[in-house]
């Protein structure tokens, strides 16, 4: 999903930066916005060596033709296909984050398995989750595949499979397959994202004996970082408007007024890397924003009281969003990328090695960096 995601907000990008319709796949996948971000975001290889041409071609190309066949995009061409958008807001809506991709691949995929006439295995597997289930499924599928389609392998097969349960069951909370096995545990976000779960890490080529912000390297904003972190600001704005009537997420003395300031609870100039997170932001009337988060209205001063008052209630807001009926809601924020806010803002790896990653663990430890400390001066 996140690689749909991700193609979906490049093709918005390179047509709102000018380019030209119809496209190919390697106009998206030269164009310098995604080239500037694939390697960040994916830990991919250049785009533009020569031995990575095979990977890029399949990156781009297996995604766009999913939503030219899911009527969001359009095909046309033989030897060199061209792309053009059909429907503007629904690219825009995949493009906006995760969630939103997840929510309409699984819509696609459940559609196209219905009008294929290959759902009722997988509605029995949904209903009865067991081994029996599970193989009378996976072999429906393969004969489906192998009678229907160009693949002929076992392994094509599997593949595909992989990619077909598992979004369905994380949709629906349930156990899908792992390493063509009936997971033994209910399907979880970095089951299905392409990225493998640490991989900032990695990418960073961090050393596990060494703490985080001792490691991270001091980023540039540019126009592209800038434009995520005004996205994600707008985001959390609307999202407390439209589901808290706009009032702040710091319950005191000054929450009487609305709150109109998406707040860094963690500063974006000195942390840069998580600056974009939706998880470092905190919606704040005026008076709390210039008057207690930053102690006489002075930008450069982070009052670490309030700080630690900030991110309990963040944390105490994303449980509330988390216990939503409305799937999108519930999901906008994630409580692993606020946890990997948390280890980055305070210098740390303690909240990524918390034996369970929740809400009450997490508040806990916040006791554990939150003493009583003066107000700070932020550089």
């Amino acid at each position: 999903m996140d690689v749909v995601c991700f193609v979906a907000g490049q093709i918005v990008d390179y047509l709102e930066d000018g380019g030209d319709e119809p496209f190919t796949k390697d106009d998206i996948w030269k164009y310098q916005g995604a080239i500037d971000q694939v390697q960040m975001e994916f830990t991919k290889p250049d785009p533009l060596a020569e031995q990575a041409h095979d990977e890029y071609n399949k990156f781009y190309r297996q995604t766009m033709k999913m939503l030219s066949a899911a009527g969001v995009l359009n095909e046309s061409g033989k030897k060199r296909i061209q792309f053009s958008v059909v429907s503007q807001e629904m690219l825009e809506y995949i493009a906006k984050k995760d969630v939103n991709a997840l929510l309409f691949l699984c819509g696609y995929i459940e559609k196209t398995l219905k009008d294929s006439g290959i759902w009722h295995p997988f509605s029995v597997f949904f209903e009865k989750q067991d081994g029996a289930s599970f193989g009378d499924l996976k072999n429906a599928f393969a004969f489906f595949e192998i009678a229907n389609t160009p693949k002929n392998t076992a392994t094509e097969v599997n593949r595909i499979f992989t990619k077909v349960i598992n979004p369905l069951a994380f949709r629906r909370n349930m156990h899908g397959t792992i390493r063509g096995k009936l997971s033994a545990n209910v399907i979880t976000k970095s089951d299905i994202i392409y990225n493998r779960p640490n991989w900032r890490d990695e990418f960073l080529g961090k050393d596990k004996n060494v703490a985080r912000r001792q490691f991270v390297r001091d980023a540039q904003y540019d126009y592209k970082s800038e434009k995520a972190i005004a996205k994600a600001m707008e985001e959390v704005r609307k999202l407390n408007t439209t589901y808290r009537n706009g009032r702040s997420e710091v319950l005191d003395w000054d929450a009487y007024s609305p709150a109109n300031a998406a707040h860094h609870m963690f500063p974006k100039g000195q942390r840069k890397e998580i600056a974009s997170y939706r998880e470092n932001l905190i919606m704040l009337t005026a008076s709390q924003h210039m008057g207690s988060a930053h102690p006489n209205g002075k930008t450069t001063m982070v009052d670490l009281d309030y700080q630690y008052r900030c991110l309990v209630s963040k944390l105490r807001r994303m449980k509330e969003y988390s216990d939503s009926a409305d799937y999108e809601v519930s999901h906008f924020y994630d409580l692993e990328r606020f946890a990997f806010v948390l280890d980055v803002g305070l210098d740390t790896d303690y909240f990524k090695t918390l034996p369970v990653l929740d809400f009450s663990p997490i508040e806990n430890g916040l006791d554990l960096f939150y003493p009583d400390h003066p107000a700070m001066v932020v550089k």
